[in-house]
């Protein structure tokens, strides 16, 4: 995870990389930090930083105009807007800022603006996998669905399928357990792939799956919290 700040005060740059970083070392969270002092700075990067803390008030572009050029480019980034006026809140509203954070810091704040924001970044950690005897590394979100053989693990990626020589019990302990549930003894979904589902019947992309009868019910009250969680 990349978390960037553009803020063309140098102190407030500082006191903001050194909570995020000790927020960093409190949960554990790899992340790298970079900093800019300009909005157009920033925009040649945004391609890498997945949270940013974005300034309002800067020469040259402000973050109201970074912003919006930020998410013609990358809709995912998560932007906290940072600002000593709380009047100016409301232009935010228009780039669809994720968060904000008023000036002077306050360290609850950012630990919080930076729980919610990282909290969002499910199933991003890779998994490697072979498909036509080359080893591909695939981000836990781009696969759709697992299903086990003997001795092996079919990954549905998009319209590929990819394979790991493990069991499934091995797969699952790999996998982001807020995005990935295991619906029956053969078969791990995805929830963020669910398409629909009616009557213990899921549906991916063009493949049924049925649940087991006796993990209806589990998967249906974690299919329910994750879209109430993550909008799945």
């Amino acid at each position: 995870m990349t978390i960037g700040i553009c803020d063309d005060l140098k102190a407030a740059v500082l006191e903001l990389q050194g909570i995020i970083e000790e927020y960093c070392r409190k949960k554990e969270i790899t992340a790298d930090i970079v900093t800019f002092d300009r909005g157009e700075e920033a925009l040649l990067h945004i391609d890498s930083v997945d949270i940013l803390f974005l300034d309002m008030e800067m020469p040259g572009m402000d973050g109201i105009e970074t912003g919006k050029e930020i998410l013609k480019k990358k809709k995912d980034c998560k932007i906290i807007m940072e600002t000593s006026h709380e009047e100016r809140f409301k232009e935010a509203f228009y780039i669809k800022a994720y968060r904000f954070a008023s000036k002077p810091f306050s360290i609850p704040e950012i630990e919080s603006c930076l729980e919610d924001a990282i909290h969002t970044f499910i199933g991003s950690d890779v998994v490697e996998l072979w498909e036509s005897r080359k080893m591909c590394s695939v981000a836990q979100k781009d696969i759709q669905f697992l299903k086990a053989y003997d001795g092996y693990v079919e990954a549905y990626v998009g319209g590929r399928i990819m394979r790991k020589d493990v069991s499934l019990n091995k797969m699952e302990e790999m996998l982001d357990k807020r995005l990935f549930f295991r619906v029956s003894r053969e078969c791990v979904v995805n929830m963020a792939a669910i398409e629909d589902y009616r009557q213990g019947v899921i549906y991916i992309r063009n493949y049924e799956i049925k649940a087991a009868r006796r993990r209806r019910r589990e998967f249906e009250a974690a299919y329910l919290e994750f879209d109430i969680t993550y909008g799945g």
